[in-house]
């Protein structure tokens, strides 16, 4: 059970199914005129479903080493994500410090409206190019508002920023940072990953591909394994103890123990076997 917890493939499958039951509870239970919330989340299971797909390519040659270096540089993106949070928190709260100064109302309004999302938008869309350098001068949109009852009023109306020369300077300085140097760390940490990764291609596809087609041996497709789950949970016949044992055992003894034997064997092998390959990877990869 932990094994297949801690699979990423199998996280992906549950993910999946709990936007689509959470999404069936939504159009029927959550009454709405045209039915936003359950549309997004149909849409969103489905992508997940899409995603989960890609599994089948891994007993590809090509496409499989490329799917475990994608698995890899992801690792690597998420640590780079984390250093880049309070980059950009740090950042975004300068930024909405100095061009609306004394702004108290922070979590007003509806939780699409909250200003956190403002104080996280500017630096984050930064690191992709987007310098919004009219709002950080201080220009604001032709419809925002400078007087405070009006944006305390309401929530979901802008207010104009104030001009800060500071901003400017900070601005330049965090993107140095971002664009020069997070940037090709992240650019430097993928290269490092598809060298190492495609040194051992041929291993880790042959290891990737024996797990999939042991997963698939034991698989049944949905809805069909709705009908077998119960079984398989209670009166499985590869366990031991098994509902079907006590009449088995009543027929032949002596068969039951030799299956029993095998199957001990065919198990401890496979055990051994997969402790081999991934101790080889880990060390080479």
């Amino acid at each position: 059970m932990a094994r297949y917890i801690w699979d990423f493939w199998n996280i992906v499958d549950l993910l999946s199914y709990a936007l689509l039951v959470s999404a069936l509870f939504v159009r029927h239970f959550y009454i709405d005129e045209n039915f936003v919330i359950a549309r997004r989340m149909f849409a969103l299971s489905l992508l997940v479903m899409y995603l989960r797909f890609l599994e089948v390519f891994l007993i590809h040659r090509t496409l499989g080493p490329t799917l475990i270096m994608i698995k890899e540089m992801l690792k690597d993106l998420l640590n780079f994500l984390i250093l880049a949070v309070f980059v950009v928190l740090g950042v975004g709260i300068y930024y909405h410090a100095n061009l609306w100064p004394d702004h108290q109302t922070i979590w007003n309004g509806d939780w699409t409206d909250w200003r956190i999302w403002k104080i996280i938008y500017y630096p984050y869309w930064q690191l992709y190019g987007e310098f919004n350098l009219d709002t950080l001068e201080g220009s604001g949109s032709p419809n925002c508002t400078y007087s405070k009852h009006e944006w305390e009023a309401d929530s979901s109306l802008e207010r104009c920023p104030d001009n800060d020369w500071t901003v400017l300077a900070v601005a330049a300085i965090y993107l140095l940072f971002s664009n020069l140097l997070l940037v090709n760390l992240v650019i430097a940490m993928f290269s490092y990953t598809f060298e190492r990764v495609q040194e051992n291609s041929e291993k880790l596809w042959r290891f990737q591909r024996y797990t999939v087609i042991n997963d698939y041996d034991w698989r049944i497709p949905s809805p069909i394994n709705l009908l077998f789950l119960p079984y398989r949970l209670c009166c499985c016949p590869n366990r031991d103890h098994c509902c079907l044992d006590w009449c088995k055992e009543h027929c032949n003894k002596k068969d039951i123990e030799k299956k029993k034997e095998k199957r001990k064997k065919k198990l401890a092998f496979r055990r051994n076997f997969q402790k081999i390959i991934a101790l080889r990877n880990h060390n080479k990869v």
